[in-house]
């Protein structure tokens, strides 16, 4: 009987470590995913603001970011359901926020926009919230 119960005990830890396991992997393969399309979004942007906001390559890619955009947007909401403390969500959802805004904000989708030049600031401030954005989910990897 002790051995039965000892077995029936072991094996439940063995089960529970199992489905954390399962459980952190999914969440992990979530981060990944959703640094890739930081980077993906990071170089549309870049490319997007070389041009001039009426030049076809800058019509073609407004749609494509703001897709992108939402579906990031998407993602980092079930990351952010999944973390435990309010300081966390907080945290990552601001830097999501700074994120967007340096993408989207300004003089996105509008057609005067002239051709941004690689030395301006908007550059820099793509690749600084990117940053933040990543290193904010980095420290909710899970092992």
């Amino acid at each position: 009987l002790i051995t039965l119960c000892l077995t029936i005990w072991g094996w439940s830890i063995v089960s529970k470590r199992d489905r954390l396991a399962k459980a952190y992997a999914i969440h992990n393969k979530r981060i990944d995913s959703v640094q890739k399309s930081i980077d993906d979004v990071v170089q549309l942007a870049k490319k997007y603001y070389s041009h001039a906001g009426s030049d076809l390559e800058a019509v073609n890619l407004e749609p494509i970011i703001t897709s992108k955009l939402k579906r990031l947007s998407g993602y980092i909401s079930l990351i952010i359901n999944e973390l435990d403390k309010e300081t966390d969500k907080i945290g990552l959802s601001d830097n999501f926020i700074e994120f967007k805004k340096a993408i989207s904000g300004g003089a996105f989708n509008t057609r005067s926009r002239q051709k941004i030049n690689l030395d301006n600031q908007v550059y820099n401030d793509i690749t600084d919230t990117s940053d933040e954005l990543t290193f904010a989910l980095e420290k909710h990897l899970k092992i």
